[in-house]
C-alpha cells in the first residue's frame, strides 16, 4: 500500500510474475495495447 491514503480504497497496482516465454510474450502484448487503446493521454 502506497502513503497515500487513497490507496486504502483504490490500488491500480499490479505486478505478474509469468515463467514461460510464450505466455510472457502475449501478456505483454496484450497490456500493451490495453495501455494504448485504454488509457487517457495527457
Amino acid at each position: 500500500m502506497n502513503l497515500d491514503l487513497r490507496s486504502q480504497l483504490q490500488n491500480t497496482e499490479v505486478a505478474l510474475l509469468i515463467r514461460s516465454r510464450q505466455l510472457s510474450a502475449r501478456a505483454t502484448e496484450l497490456i500493451a495495447r490495453s495501455l494504448r487503446e485504454g488509457c487517457l493521454a495527457l
